[in-house]
C-alpha cells in the first residue's frame, strides 16, 4: 500500500521490466522506512525519492558531449542546400563522385 502513491512501473509489455521496477520501488520504500528509523526526520516519500536523485546525479553524473549526429533543426533549410561530395580527382581539382562520376568526367569529351 505505500508503495502504491509513487511506483515506478509503466504499461510495458516485457515481464521482466514490470519486475525490475517493482523490486526498485520496494528497495527505496525500505530505505526511506530505514532512513526515518536512523534521522528521526519524518520527510515524505516523494521528498526522499528526489533527494536520493538528486545526491545520486551529483555524484555519478557527467556531462555529455552534444551530438554531431541525428535530425537537423526545422529551422535549418540544410536538408535543402546542395552538399559536395568528399572524394575529389586531384589532378582536376573536382570533387566528384567516388565511381561513377569519376569515370564518367574523365571518359566523356564535353561533360
Amino acid at each position: 500500500m505505500m508503495t502504491g502513491f509513487h511506483e515506478c512501473t509503466r504499461k510495458s509489455t516485457k515481464w521482466y521490466k514490470k519486475i525490475f521496477l517493482h523490486l526498485l520501488d520496494t528497495v527505496l520504500l525500505n530505505s526511506h522506512i530505514v532512513y526515518q528509523q536512523i534521522t528521526g526526520k519524518e520527510i515524505t516519500s516523494l521528498q526522499f525519492r528526489t533527494n536520493l536523485m538528486r545526491g545520486l546525479l551529483e555524484e555519478y553524473s557527467t556531462l555529455r558531449c552534444p551530438t554531431k549526429g541525428g535530425r537537423p533543426a526545422l529551422d535549418t533549410p540544410s536538408s535543402k542546400q546542395r552538399r559536395l561530395t568528399k572524394h575529389m580527382c586531384v589532378p582536376c581539382n573536382t570533387p566528384l563522385c567516388a565511381v561513377q562520376c569519376l569515370q564518367e568526367y574523365h571518359t566523356l569529351k564535353h561533360y
